[in-house]
């Protein structure tokens, strides 16, 4: 159990974008745990996923059945579901990445009323439940996403706005300076972040 959740752990790592070098981690996982590499993603989460039945580690069971739904392209409803399992355990965390991948999923199907209703939530989750597993501003993006597929301009504006903010203001500045341009200019996570709050903030009318 304890090496089928280390090998989760570092799968998700990689599909997060936290590791730097995602296929040689998702390779080494599977060659320690009995995966295939990068086509070994499925079979280790799911490995873990049934390591972590015991109600210690129900945790660990939601994370791996929200990153197997969200990997494996789930309906809405197994997000909706798996939030309020989330919820109900006070798993603030997992509440927020079932309901951003949730909100992916919506906008994938164009089912914007849906969309609309469940956005308001992770905007304010984002906000108030603040975890170092996730990234604000991606978080945020999500929600400028719906905003702007929607025409809501301003409510995607602002948090494009207040993404770039955290990001360049708050996160930048708690970074030893010798790293801060690599953060900003060499991090691919805040590179596609930046170049998407770009792409996404110039299709506003």
């Amino acid at each position: 159990a304890r090496h089928a959740r280390r090998a989760a752990h570092v799968v998700m790592q990689c599909l997060h974008g936290h590791r730097e070098q995602p296929i040689r981690a998702l390779r080494v996982a599977g060659q320690r745990h009995g995966g295939g590499g990068a086509t070994g993603v499925k079979p280790l989460l799911e490995q873990a996923r049934e390591a972590a039945q015991r109600p210690s580690t129900q945790f660990d069971r939601l994370s791996a059945d929200i990153e197997l739904a969200a990997r494996y392209e789930g309906p809405p409803e197994a997000f909706v579901d798996l939030a309020t399992q989330s919820r109900q355990r006070g798993y603030w965390p997992l509440v927020m990445r079932a309901q951003q991948w949730r909100l992916r999923t919506l906008l994938r199907e164009a089912s914007w009323t849906d969309a609309v209703e469940a956005t308001p939530e992770l905007e304010a989750l984002a906000r108030r439940c603040r975890y170092p597993t996730f990234h604000f501003p991606e978080l945020l993006h999500t929600c400028a996403q719906v905003w702007a597929t929607v025409g809501r301009s301003e409510d995607a504006r602002r948090c494009l706005t207040e993404a770039t903010y955290w990001l360049q203001s708050v996160a930048l500045p708690q970074v030893p300076e010798r790293y801060r341009e690599g953060f900003l200019q060499r991090n691919p996570a805040n590179l596609a972040l930046q170049a998407e709050f770009t792409r996404l903030m110039a299709t506003l009318p």
